[in-house]
C-alpha cells in the first residue's frame, strides 16, 4: 500500500545462550518471535506491554542495531536486512531514533551545536558554515534557546536533554522516529510536554512515530494505533479507540484496568497472577495461558494466530474473540 512507511514481517530476533569451555549454543533467548507490523505515512504506532516483553529488542531491530534472525523490515519496497552497506548508508538517515535515557544517549564531550548536527553533515545535508544557523533552528522546533548551542548535555535538566535528543533526532529530516521509552525517565509534568511537543512536531514536519512505552496511559495519549506486546509475540493491535474502549485479550484488559482511574474501582482491576515467561524457555501454546484466568485445556497446545475481529482490530485470543481454534 501506497500510504505504508514501514512494514515489518514475521520478524525474529533470537540471542544465542551459551554454555561450557567451548561456549557451545545450547539455546536461545526468543526476545521478538515472529511479529509482524505496519506503520502508515504520518500515524503514530504505539507499542506497549510489560517490562522484558521485547519492545526495545524490537526497535533496535528495525534501526539494525540488534541483528535479527529471520524476518523482513520493508521501507521504501526494500528489505533493509537485505540491501548493502552503501544502500543501507542512504536509508539510514530517514530512520532515527530517541532513546530512554537522554543523558547516556547524548556524547558527553560534545558541544549541543555538534550533537544536533552531526547528522545533518554526515549526510551531507548542509555544509559545516550553515550548521549554527541550521542548529538553532533545530532548537526553536523543540523549544529551547539558541544561547545552549555552546554548551554540554551535563548542564541540562533530564526533560532538556530529550528535547535536545529529539532535535538530533529531526537534523537528519527522518520519516520515521522511533521512540523508546523515550518519557519514561521523565516526570509526570514533564512528560505531557514531550508528548504534546512530539505531536505538534508529527503534524509540522509529517513524520510518522513508532512509539514505545510500558505505560498503556501515555500510549492513548499519543498513539493512532496500538499493538500489544507480550513475551515478545503481538496479542492484540487495532485503532487506539477501540484498543482502549474494546479490548479483547485478556492480557490487553489487564493492563488497561492497572492504569488509576477516579471512575474505576479498585475492586474492578484484573490481577495477573505469576511472571512474565523467560524468553528462553516460553510456555508451549499460547504464552499468556500459564496467567490468563480464561485459559482452557486447547490453550495449552494450540498456538493462536492474529485474527481480525472488527476492521483493523486483530486479537490472538480464540477464546475471548469467540474464533474457532480450527
Amino acid at each position: 500500500m501506497k500510504n505504508e512507511t514501514l512494514k515489518i514481517e514475521d520478524l525474529r530476533v533470537y540471542f544465542p545462550v551459551k554454555q561450557g569451555l567451548f561456549a557451545k549454543t545450547v539455546n536461545y533467548v526468543k526476545a521478538v518471535d515472529g511479529l509482524s507490523l505496519t506503520l502508515k505515512k504520518n500515524q503514530t504506532l504505539g507499542v506497549v506491554g510489560e517490562s522484558g516483553c521485547g519492545k526495545s529488542t524490537l526497535a533496535r531491530a528495525i534501526m539494525l542495531l540488534e541483528k535479527s534472525h529471520t524476518g523482513k523490515i520493508i521501507y521504501n519496497d526494500q528489505n533493509l536486512l537485505k540491501i548493502s552497506s552503501g544502500q543501507l548508508k542512504k536509508i539510514r538517515k530517514n530512520i532515527q531514533m530517541v532513546f530512554q535515557d537522554p543523558f547516556s544517549s547524548l556524547n558527553p564531550g560534545m558541544t549541543i551545536l555538534d550533537l544536533v548536527t552531526e547528522a545533518a553533515i554526515f549526510h551531507k545535508l548542509i555544509k559545516k558554515e550553515n550548521k549554527v544557523s541550521y542548529a538553532e533552528s533545530l532548537l526553536e522546533n523543540v523549544g529551547l534557546s539558541k544561547k545552549i548551542l555552546h554548551r554540554y548535555p551535563h548542564e541540562f535538566s533530564g526533560g532538556q536533554r530529550q528535547r535536545i535528543s529529539i532535535a538530533r533526532a529531526l537534523s537528519a529530516n527522518p520519516e520515521v522516529i522511533i521512540c523508546d521509552e523515550a518519557v519514561s525517565a521523565l516526570d509526570v509534568s514533564v512528560q505531557a510536554q514531550v508528548i504534546n511537543l512530539l505531536a505538534d512536531l508529527r503534524e509540522k514536519h509529517q513524520l510518522s512515530y513508532i512509539f514505545i512505552s510500558h505505560d498503556i496511559s501515555v500510549i492513548a495519549h499519543i498513539s493512532d494505533y496500538i499493538a500489544v506486546m507480550y513475551a515478545g509475540q503481538i496479542v492484540e493491535q487495532g485503532p487506539k479507540d477501540t484498543i482502549i474502549n474494546f479490548p479483547i485479550h485478556p492480557y490487553t484488559q489487564a493492563l488497561i484496568s492497572a492504569v488509576p482511574s477516579i471512575e474505576n474501582d479498585i475492586k474492578d482491576r484484573i490481577t495477573l497472577n505469576g511472571e512474565v515467561p523467560s524468553p528462553t524457555n516460553p510456555p508451549s501454546g499460547c504464552r499468556f495461558h500459564t496467567r490468563c484466568q480464561y485459559a482452557e485445556e486447547s490453550c495449552k497446545t494450540n498456538v493462536p494466530s492474529l485474527k481480525e475481529v472488527a476492521e483493523g482490530h486483530l486479537v490472538a485470543c480464540p477464546i475471548k474473540a469467540g474464533i474457532s481454534q480450527l
